[in-house]
């Protein structure tokens, strides 16, 4: 077994390999990033889009739809009558200045997919519109690996291959973001020489009967409780558990594994992060680890509902922050808590998203609640979910991967904090969800792993 400071230099050194090439997103000119993509230009196109697009994309369709196949190639390949300021500044647009306009878009499109894509290493692409106090990112959906390797014939339609958006025809899409969100992507190795097969884990560890819960003693009585979690009740069994799915993750190959919802502890992520340090990192095998969530306590008496995503080494990769507040009815409260009243997590409602960018595609890690109701998950172009959870059942979460894999065709898996008994009920431990007609059901390999085998392409 190597020594600690033999992990630690290899730790320090291989991060050229699987690594952990990191670029932050917003803040570089548009005009270094994109050439003759100024900032100004970029405004224009987004107004135009969301002038004649966003604001009245129906009307545009027909026009479109209704015009000449001569006529309006004209106006794809020369849209240069009418000046972009002068549409912009039309309130009130005849059918020639939508053509027009949807002309302008047309050739954008072809000159920006032209240049190299420097959204894949610098991030979303934002603009902020000061006369409409907006902000939007340039959204694309790009064929990840998984959806690749999914023949034509047994895919699901996508939205933009039905009704207005297939008449239109447009790749990229100007999508309103709130204007003091803090949209995070960056690009990571973790998945460069992956080639063939993707082997995912998940692993439903624990329960909310395996956690301590808290809640406040001092309440008056008056609206719902406070709660939180303060830790697990057998810490060192839970990692003996947690030890063996890493082994047994490992042995079978694995290369992603999943954690449920609110089942951590410092503690244990910390153990988490050790063990692929000790056991994964001189031979990696394991590239993703997604530890799961835990309380994190702040000031104020509040808490962050935090995921933690690992790399082969056990180093953080990111870190995304529940953003939607959760309410227990009496009757759950009841049981968890001992208390007959409505109670709630008094989590820091985060404002960020973390979206890593890997040759897999891009990553993300919405908590339970957040992916069902957060609609902003739905606007930003995510290719792979993984969704840790503590959830009565997995019904929503099948609803909303359909929604996700209609619109970007996402792929989504999520891991719930064990229902008890598990054995009775493995249908709500895990859920899977690929943008194909066919089924794709995860073995279960013990009463804490279940395992799935997707063929991706690479190139």
């Amino acid at each position: 077994m190597p020594t600690t400071n033999k992990l630690l230099k290899y730790k320090a050194n291989c991060k050229a390999s699987l690594g952990c090439s990191r670029i932050s997103p917003f803040g570089l000119a548009a005009d270094v990033m994109y050439n003759d993509f100024s900032d100004e230009f970029l405004k224009q196109w987004c107004g135009l889009y969301v002038h004649f697009v966003v604001d009245d994309g129906q009307r545009l369709a027909r026009i479109v739809q209704e015009c000449a196949a001569s006529a309006l190639n004209a106006y794809r390949t020369k849209p240069q009558r009418v000046d972009v300021a002068t549409l912009l500044a039309n309130a009130t647009p005849i059918d020639a200045d939508f053509l027009e306009a949807y002309g302008w878009l047309c050739e954008w499109e072809l000159r920006y997919a032209d240049k190299p894509t420097p959204d894949l290493l610098y991030g979303y692409i934002e603009v902020r519109l000061p006369e409409a106090h907006s902000r939007y990112i340039l959204a694309v959906r790009a064929e990840h690996p998984i959806m690749k390797a999914i023949p034509s014939k047994h895919r699901f339609k996508l939205n933009e291959e039905l009704g207005t958006t297939k008449v239109l025809g447009l790749r990229y899409h100007w999508s309103q973001v709130g204007n003091s969100e803090d949209i995070t992507s960056f690009r990571h190795a973790l998945f460069d020489n992956l080639s063939d097969n993707l082997h995912i884990g998940l692993s439903p560890i624990a329960s909310h009967t395996d956690m301590h819960w808290q809640h406040d003693h001092a309440h008056d009585g008056n609206g719902p409780i406070a709660f939180w979690c303060t830790g697990a009740k057998d810490e060192d069994g839970l990692f003996s558990r947690i030890a063996t799915v890493l082994e047994t993750a490992r042995q079978q190959g694995l290369h992603i594994l999943l954690f449920p919802e609110l089942v951590m502890t410092k503690n244990l992520h910390a153990k988490i992060s050790a063990w692929l340090l000790e056991h994964n990192a001189f031979e990696p095998v394991l590239r993703l680890v997604i530890a799961g969530t835990r309380h994190v306590q702040q000031a104020g008496g509040r808490h962050s509902n935090r995921c933690l995503a690992l790399d082969h080494c056990g180093d953080p990769v990111w870190e995304q922050e529940k953003r939607k507040p959760f309410h227990l009815p009496a009757e759950q409260s009841l049981n968890l808590l001992g208390i007959d009243a409505e109670a709630y997590e008094p989590s820091q409602l985060s404002q960020s998203f973390r979206v890593c960018r890997t040759e897999l595609g891009r990553l993300a890690t919405p908590i339970c609640l957040d992916f069902l109701v957060d609609e902003k998950w739905k606007t930003l172009p995510v290719d792979v979910f993984f969704v840790p959870a503590m959830s009565t059942g997995l019904s929503r979460f099948a609803d909303n991967s359909r929604i996700v894999g209609e619109q970007w065709g996402s792929a989504v898996f999520v891991c719930n904090a064990q229902p008890d008994p598990l054995a009775e009920d493995t249908k709500q431990a895990v859920y899977t969800y690929l943008p194909t007609k066919t089924t794709n059901t995860p073995s279960q390999l013990s009463p804490y792993l279940f395992t799935l085998k997707i063929a991706i392409a690479m190139n």
